[in-house]
C-alpha cells in the first residue's frame, strides 16, 4: 500500500541526472569554476582538424576560448576537481592524453569564449553602456566561430546517444547517462520528455541550481517541478523540504503535498506526514491519488474513517485501475 502512493503519480522513462550542469551561466561572474582543457594551438586549421577528432559526446560540450593569441578547445566546467576527475579519465581514454583540468572564473570563460554567446553575453553586460567600437566588432568577426555541434546532431546520432543514456542508466551510472541526456538536450531544448527526465534525476542527486531554469519556465506549475520531486523522494534527499518548501502550499495540485507528506513517512516523522496528507487531500479532493495519500494517513493512525474512504475509491475507479485489487484488499483487512 505505501508504494501505491508513489507508483502512480507519474509515469518516467528511463533517465538519469548528475551534479554537474555543464552548461549553467553562473550568476557570480567571480566565482572560480574548474574546466577541462584538451589543446591549445595558434593555427585555426590545426584546431578545426583535432575539434574533429573528438567523439561526439564530448563534442558536444567543447567550447574555443581565444586565450593571448592562442585558440584553446575546453570542455565541461565543475565548481571543484573532483567533479571532472571522471570525465579527464574518459577523455585521456580517448586518445587526449595530454588534457587536463584547469582553474578560472566563468566571467573570463564568458569573455574569452569563441562564439556567438559571448555576444550575447556582452550585450547583456554593456546594456548601460557605450556600443563597442567598430575595431573590437572587426576583431571579434576574425575569430575562429564555434562549431554548433548541439544543433547539427542527426536523427541517427540522436538515436544513438538515447541508446547510451538509457544502457548507461540500466547499468546505474548515472553519470554517464545525465552526460548523454544533456547531449540531447543541447540538441533538442523543446523536448518535454528530456527535460522532465533531467529533473527527475536532478531531484534525486539534490541538484536543485540545475533544475530551477527548467521549472522557472513553467511557473512552478508544470510536471517539471513534480518530477523534480519525485526524483528528491525517492531519493530520500535531505534537501527535499529545504528547496521546495517556498512552492509546496502554494502548489494548486496538492501533488506537492502528497509527496511531501511521503517524504516525512520515509523519515518516520509521521505527524508532518500525515499533516500534509491532508492538507493535500483539502487542496484538491476531487484527485484520486489524493484521496488515497489522505485515506492512508487515517490508516496509519487507526482511524476507521479510512474504511470509507477506500471505498469511496474503490466507487471511482475501474475493476482495472492498477491501485483497485490493493485496496479492496486493504479494504477486507480492515475488516471493511
Amino acid at each position: 500500500m505505501k508504494r501505491l502512493l508513489l507508483l502512480f503519480f507519474f509515469t518516467f522513462s528511463v533517465c538519469s541526472a548528475q551534479n554537474i550542469n555543464f552548461n549553467e551561466e553562473h550568476k557570480d561572474e567571480n566565482k572560480k569554476v574548474y574546466t577541462i582543457q584538451l589543446f591549445s594551438y595558434i593555427d585555426k586549421n590545426i584546431v578545426q582538424e583535432v575539434f574533429e577528432k573528438i567523439p561526439i559526446e564530448f563534442k558536444v560540450h567543447t567550447n574555443l576560448y581565444k586565450i593571448k593569441g592562442t585558440i584553446k578547445g575546453r570542455c565541461f566546467q565543475g565548481s571543484a576537481i573532483s567533479e571532472l576527475k571522471p570525465y579527464l579519465e574518459k577523455l585521456h581514454a580517448v586518445g587526449f592524453k595530454d588534457a587536463f583540468i584547469v582553474k578560472t572564473t566563468a566571467l573570463d570563460m564568458q569573455n574569452e569564449i569563441i562564439s556567438n554567446k559571448k555576444e550575447k553575453v556582452v550585450t547583456k553586460q554593456s546594456k548601460n553602456e557605450n556600443i563597442k567600437d567598430t575595431a573590437q566588432n572587426t576583431q571579434q568577426k576574425d575569430l575562429l566561430p564555434s562549431p554548433k555541434i548541439q544543433n547539427t546532431l542527426s536523427q541517427s546520432d540522436k538515436a544513438d546517444i538515447l541508446l547510451k543514456a538509457q544502457n548507461s542508466y540500466l547499468n546505474g551510472n548515472e553519470n554517464d547517462a545525465i552526460m548523454y541526456y544533456e547531449m540531447l538536450f543541447a540538441s533538442d531544448n523543446e523536448n518535454e520528455k528530456i527535460k522532465n527526465n533531467l529533473c527527475y534525476l536532478y531531484g534525486k542527486q539534490g541538484a536543485w541550481s540545475h533544475a530551477k531554469d527548467l521549472i522557472e519556465a513553467q511557473n512552478y506549475q508544470g510536471k517539471f517541478i513534480y518530477a523534480y520531486a519525485y526524483g528528491a523522494v525517492e531519493r530520500n534527499n535531505p534537501n527535499f523540504y529545504y528547496d521546495l518548501s517556498p512552492y509546496i502550499l502554494v502548489d494548486h495540485s496538492g501533488k506537492l503535498m502528497i509527496l511531501t507528506g511521503y517524504y516525512f513517512e520515509k523519515q518516520n516523522e509521521i505527524e508532518k506526514a500525515n499533516y500534509y496528507y491532508q492538507m493535500g487531500y483539502e487542496k484538491n479532493p476531487e484527485n484520486i491519488y489524493n484521496i488515497f495519500a489522505y485515506a492512508r494517513s487515517l490508516d496509519i493512525k487507526k482511524n476507521t474513517q479510512a474504511i470509507a474512504i477506500y471505498k469511496t475509491i474503490l466507487s471511482k475507479i475501474s475493476t482495472s485501475h492498477p491501485m483497485y485489487s490493493s485496496i479492496k484488499k486493504r479494504v477486507s483487512e480492515l475488516g471493511g
